[in-house]
């Protein structure tokens, strides 16, 4: 039995807050996809308050 719940949400976000986005989140040289496995050499980390406050869904 997989553990896993499959969950899909889609959030919309206004122009203002893709750009503090990503001002917040300057260098991300990857490319993300549903399914795709992250590179071990990636360090994930919490999202700063910042953006959680933004759009907190």
């Amino acid at each position: 039995m997989n553990n896993q719940t499959k969950t899909k949400t889609n959030v919309n976000i206004s122009v203002e807050q893709q750009t503090e986005i990503r001002t917040v989140v300057k260098e991300v040289n990857l490319t993300v996809s549903v399914g795709v496995k992250i590179p071990t050499k990636v360090r994930l980390e919490p999202l700063p308050p910042r953006i959680v406050k933004l759009v907190p869904q």
